[in-house]
């Protein structure tokens, strides 16, 4: 991904509109799980989140999914649902802790690596109201929770940003006018 990613700051621009979809080889659901792209004034910010792709991710994703659509019944089946999610969570951080570690040497995972722009995206996250601040979400500081978000930004093309022609309208003027007063200088 990170190669896919170094490429699209140049292929961005063959696009008329951008399709994350066929440029990363993505269904449309997968598209919207895991990319996101924003256009700005005069840069493209694109984030792809590799995390989710990881089945111990998956994992953790469902069983918690599967906790929201039940009610525990008790406080004994709170705290076992409450642990096997723990376990799910502990062997995902494992695995991107371990993903991590390999790709040290990698230059372009270190290069697009968006971890601390998504450790600041979840800053704010609580724990669930049914488990205890025993968690591991709980008691890992947020800026400490490893990740696999890779992110870039670049300029976005030139015949694609707004006001273009206005500014290039202005900046004629403004050298045809200087390029006028150094003849009567």
């Amino acid at each position: 991904m990170a190669e896919r990613l170094h490429r699209l700051t140049r292929a961005y621009g063959e696009w008329r509109i951008f399709e994350a979809g066929p440029y990363f080889d993505l269904t449309p659901t997968q598209v919207a799980l895991l990319t996101r792209v924003v256009e700005r004034a005069a840069t493209v910010h694109v984030v792809f989140f590799v995390d989710a792709l990881l089945p111990t991710f998956q994992a953790v994703h469902q069983y918690a999914a599967q906790i929201r659509a039940r009610t525990p019944a008790s406080v004994e089946q709170d705290e076992m649902i409450c642990a096997t999610l723990a376990g799910h969570w502990q062997r995902m951080l494992e695995v991107v802790s371990q993903v991590r570690a390999e790709l040290q040497g990698d230059i372009s995972f270190l290069a697009f690596s968006g971890a601390m722009e998504e450790q600041a995206r979840w800053a704010h996250i609580q724990p669930g109201p049914h488990c205890s601040s025993e968690a591991p979400w709980a008691l890992t500081p947020a800026n400490a929770l490893p990740t696999l978000t890779l992110s870039v930004d670049f300029p976005l093309p030139a015949f694609r940003q707004p006001g273009r022609k206005r500014r290039l309208r202005r900046t004629w003027q403004r050298l045809y006018r200087q390029q006028g007063e150094r003849k009567f200088r």
